[in-house]
């Protein structure tokens, strides 16, 4: 396996730890079913929603291996989007979730060792060493998407597909509070009866419904969820259980130039300035507040990144997007600038980006004594500018 260097774009600066942490949360334990309580008042003879839930957790969760074809369709009203994907997973913590499009696919696995993520279209793979902690290090029940908002997302292609997001939220995770489990039908599915059961969180807080269809052997065939005019549906096909996987399709392909992700995350400005030898600029400007670090190494090419969040967040919608990010190297820039925009940033050379996905938003940076500092935010052009001045004075 060669290691390179590799350029990547400037929207992968901000998102590295994002796509750390949700490959992650993509191969996390997803218990089908956890927390249900209550009694449901159904005479002896017929289905117990809540049986018959527990029953699929039981099925999923005791399995060694297992590998399904998914199809994730979501609909707001007027639009609708399906993605295809195969699914494997082998116990304790191997998974391997491949999302095919038009232009090729991106393939996402990790072993509990390192998470990666291969882009088929350039035969690219990011390799992110996973903390000895990490939540996939805890898998123990095969991966089962609930949709697909975490896969379309903006951004290059071997981060688009990422596990991310409140749409990516896993089943546990949608389950945590308590539910009722009722059977309101049957329906045959692709020539499988199945019995219908609804969940309805109890918790008035929690948006929403969602629906399952199990066969009688307690697969899972349909999973389905409902917030207002957006409704997901997850069709699961060719489902195997405890079949031989071999260890080989966790594991980054061999024949990809393959870049290596090292991640240093700090809570606070003194410890990401005591953990670099680059002198860091605190961000000072009214309206934002400290959020957290990175040094990120990939390829030999280090930069530590800063990040700050609106301090009204809390009260103002749109300063809950408006985030920045502040970044530094000693190195050569690793991002490509190819429609870049010279400006002038405190009275210096400067270049600008505006952001590839057509949003507000951009990035500044500029070079002095051997250091590239830039500036990253969802804020229009010049507002960005008086920023990153700010910044450089």
């Amino acid at each position: 396996m060669s290691i390179q260097p590799q350029a990547v774009s400037m929207t992968d600066r901000g998102r590295l730890s994002a796509t750390l942490a949700a490959v992650a949360v993509g191969v996390v334990a997803l218990a089908l079913v956890a927390g249900m309580t209550g009694a449901l008042p159904f005479a002896a003879d017929e289905p117990d929603g809540e049986a018959i839930v527990e029953e699929v957790r039981e099925r999923y969760g005791s399995a060694e291996t297992y590998t399904a074809d998914v199809a994730v369709t979501t609909t707001n009203g007027s639009a609708t989007h399906t993605s295809n994907l195969s699914l494997a997973y082998a116990a304790p913590n191997s998974s391997r979730l491949t999302v095919a499009d038009e232009a090729g696919g991106t393939v996402l696995g990790t072993n509990g060792t390192v998470a990666w993520v291969y882009d088929t279209v350039n035969d690219t793979a990011r390799v992110y060493p996973l903390p000895e902690n990490g939540s996939a290090a805890n898998a123990t029940t095969p991966p089962v998407p609930r949709d697909a908002g975490g896969w379309n997302g903006s951004g290059d292609r071997a981060d688009s597909h990422d596990w991310n997001g409140s749409h990516a939220t896993n089943v546990s995770e949608l389950l945590e509070e308590n539910v009722t489990a009722t059977v309101v039908g049957e329906e045959t599915v692709r020539g499988r009866e199945t019995t219908v059961v609804s969940l309805d969180p109890e918790n008035e807080s929690r948006e929403g419904t969602s629906t399952l269809w199990v066969d009688d052997e307690r697969r899972l065939l349909r999973w389905r969820t409902t917030v207002g005019e957006n409704v997901t549906t997850v069709d699961l096909r060719d489902q195997q259980f405890n079949v031989s996987i071999h260890e080989s399709t966790f594991r980054p392909p061999t024949d990809a130039t393959v870049t290596v992700a090292v991640n240093d995350r700090y809570d606070s400005f003194d410890d990401a300035q005591a953990g670099t030898d680059v002198d860091l600029h605190r961000l000072d400007a009214d309206g934002y507040e400290f959020v957290e670090a990175a040094t990120v190494t990939r390829g030999g090419v280090t930069v530590t990144t800063q990040q700050y969040a609106r301090t009204d967040a809390a009260t103002n919608a749109t300063a809950r997007n408006s985030t920045v990010a502040l970044f530094a190297t000693t190195d050569s820039l690793p991002y490509e600038a190819e429609n870049g925009t010279s400006v002038s940033v405190d009275g210096g050379n400067a270049t600008y980006v505006e952001r590839e996905d057509g949003g507000t938003g951009g990035v500044v940076y500029w070079t002095d004594d051997g250091v590239t500092r830039g500036v990253a935010a969802d804020l229009p052009r010049e507002d960005l500018l008086d920023l990153a001045s700010d910044v450089r004075s």
